[in-house]
């Protein structure tokens, strides 16, 4: 990722070539603009009309619904959850493959990259990060 970043100009003039980036940058503008005028015309609507008493059983449903969804997006799953040991992801989940460096990127991007960027660089190694694993 950091050999991207040395040669911006490279870089740029890639993703100007391989991707309709103008396009791209309308649809961005476009879908912003659309969800800002939805959220105003909600706006409008909710807060224009009278207040309306919830009754407890709904305030009480909805607290249920919103605590679970909060849960499984806590655990980061909705499958293969165990009840008595509810871990947010296991390391089987992330070491599905027998190359190390593809199960410390599953496990956490950003220490990897971080620890990738102390091991130092080789130029005899075709790919940068195998020189720390022999």
């Amino acid at each position: 990722m950091l050999k991207f970043i040395e040669d911006a100009g490279i870089s740029g003039e890639m993703v100007w070539q391989s991707y309709p980036v103008i396009w791209i940058v309308l649809g961005w503008l476009a879908t912003g603009t659309l969800t800002l005028a939805a959220l105003v015309a909600l706006e409008k609507s909710a807060f224009g009309r009278a207040r309306v008493a919830v009754s407890a059983w709904s305030a009480a449903g909805g607290f249920a619904i919103m605590f679970v969804l909060t849960l499984l997006g806590l655990l980061g799953r909705v499958s293969n959850i165990n009840i008595e040991n509810p871990t947010p992801q296991r390391w089987s989940d992330a070491f599905f493959s027998s190359n190390e460096a593809v199960g410390a990127l599953g496990l956490n991007p950003a220490i990897f990259l971080y620890d990738t960027l102390k091991v130092p660089h080789d130029p005899t190694t075709r790919c940068w990060w195998r020189s720390s694993i022999r």
